[in-house]
């Protein structure tokens, strides 16, 4: 019976330990609960160290990203360069076959002019 008494006795001491408080008015109580609050702010320290971390991953994925797209954007001013030279040469030649075609007519219309002279009649 007595060492049933012993072991109910702990028990109670332990759940009395368990479901208390620190006191705060003991150097024991006191370390519990500043070692509380020390934990806490450890934690809020890691969690900040991680967004530092996710943070400058971000940045030097943007930094990639950017890079990336000044490359596309030189690629397409050399294509928009390109385009433009092929369109101003497209037009000089249109320009081109067009004065080639009429001095063709003309001179066409003055190959039947003559020949029309020609065959008529005097």
């Amino acid at each position: 019976m007595k060492s049933t008494s012993v072991a109910a006795l702990a028990v109670m001491i332990v759940l009395a330990g368990c479901s208390s408080k620190p006191d705060p008015n003991t150097f024991g109580g006191r370390l519990a609960l500043e070692g509380g609050e020390v934990a806490s702010i450890g934690e809020d320290w890691n969690e900040a160290q991680k967004r530092i971390e996710q943070g400058r991953a971000l940045i030097e994925d943007g930094k990639d990203r950017i890079t990336r797209g000044e490359t596309q954007i030189a690629k397409g001013r050399k294509a928009v360069n390109r385009g433009e030279d092929e369109v101003t040469e497209g037009r000089e030649m249109v320009a081109s076959g067009k004065r080639a075609a009429a001095l063709a007519e003309e001179a066409y219309r003055q190959v039947i002019s003559a020949s029309a002279q020609s065959v008529a009649p005097k």
